[in-house]
């Protein structure tokens, strides 16, 4: 059950569709209203999860992302199960598909390197494409 701005309530249980409105007419424009309605509670709902989900993502890339050479650097030093060797393996193998240098060379990286790692050429390259 709902209720328009008029007072008039719409949609009970009983079948009538709308508590005694006096023509076909004036119920379709409640149901319009009640779906309108209907509609923006979605549209507030969608939002909110839109924002959320937004702000969450902005936490994820300026909180976790400058941590992730430490983190890789960390499993360099103590993986025990053989799992980060084997993803830098992958990583190499897909370097030297695509050509990439294993090491940067001074002209995409003039400056001294401050990343050290599987994760230094992504990052020297996207630092000298800005």
């Amino acid at each position: 059950m709902a209720t328009l701005r008029s007072g008039k309530q719409v949609g009970g249980s009983d079948g009538s569709g709308g508590g005694g409105g006096s023509g076909g007419e004036v119920d379709s424009r409640d149901r319009g209203a009640v779906q309108a309605a209907d509609i923006k509670k979605k549209n507030a709902r969608t939002s909110k999860v839109v924002f959320g989900s937004l702000i969450l993502d902005l936490l994820g890339f300026t909180v976790l992302l400058p941590l992730f050479p430490a983190v890789l650097d960390y499993y360099s030093k103590h993986d025990s199960s053989g799992l980060y060797s084997s993803l830098l393996s992958s990583v190499t193998y897909y370097q030297h598909i695509i050509s990439i240098p294993t090491t940067p060379s001074p002209a995409f990286c003039p400056a001294p390197p401050r990343h050290h790692g599987p994760a230094a050429t992504p990052f020297h390259l996207l630092h000298d494409a800005g």
